[in-house]
């Protein structure tokens, strides 16, 4: 049988054209496509688990395109699955793609404005704009759950002579009783906390913004590491 076909109950594929509004309109005078790295951990934990993963990518900033993966996957389908099924995907709309390796959980991306994660169970997730800073983080409860995990990020910070380069990281806890507004609101102050000025454009979204030492941040990586919420990242 099949490889693919064993490990997927249901899997489609949605490839569309944007249209193009305020915020496209605006990016096209700046470029903030970025290089993406998807890394996934763990396998999926529970039978006929739904697991969506969405790339807005393009060749130019008005024609990107959303190319996603929507599929029922079995128990103990491991991570990197997910990503070479996603990769296919990917490849077939055109994107410029690294598939994962022998021994590698890492897909790479070219030219990708946005990445959205909802809720793969069993797996962690960190998203890595590799060559721009993350623009906007939002995050939105999308079912129940009682586990508890964590959110964190993980920053590239450069002087501004660029001589000097330094990781910053930070995280929160994530409840089973949180909202995005909450956990949003936890990891503002803890960013506050770190030296960062952030910004917040609705109660659950969250961006860095800029650093109050006024280092400038070359890369950016967002790890989410519980169930049942939809993380959408946009390059900035």
């Amino acid at each position: 049988m099949n490889r693919a076909l064993a490990l997927v109950f249901v899997v489609f594929c949605f490839v569309a054209t944007l249209p193009l509004g305020d915020v496209l309109a605006k990016e096209s005078r700046e470029d903030t496509r970025a290089l993406c790295q998807i890394h996934c951990l763990g396998n999926v934990s529970e039978e006929l688990s739904r697991v969506s993963i969405s790339v807005t990518h393009g060749p130019h900033i008005d024609e990107l395109q959303e190319t996603s993966l929507i599929a029922q996957l079995h128990a103990r389908t491991p991570a990197v699955d997910v990503l070479r099924l996603l990769a296919d995907r990917l490849e077939r709309a055109g994107a410029l793609v690294t598939r994962p390796e022998d021994g590698s959980s890492s897909l790479f991306v070219e030219g990708v404005f946005s990445v959205r994660i909802e809720d793969i169970v069993g797996i962690e997730t960190a998203i890595t704009f590799c060559d721009r800073p993350l623009g906007m983080m939002s995050l939105k409860r999308v079912r129940p759950s009682a586990v508890a995990g964590k959110l964190s990020m993980k920053a590239l910070l450069v002087d501004s002579d660029g001589d000097s380069r330094e990781f910053r990281t930070f995280g929160v806890g994530v409840t089973g009783s949180d909202t995005g507004h909450t956990v949003c609101e936890r990891f503002y102050e803890a960013s506050l906390a770190e030296g960062w000025l952030p910004f917040r454009a609705q109660t659950d979204q969250w961006s860095p913004n800029r650093r109050k030492d006024s280092k400038a941040m070359e890369s950016t990586e967002i790890s989410l590491n519980a169930e049942g919420w939809a993380l959408l990242l946009t390059s900035g």
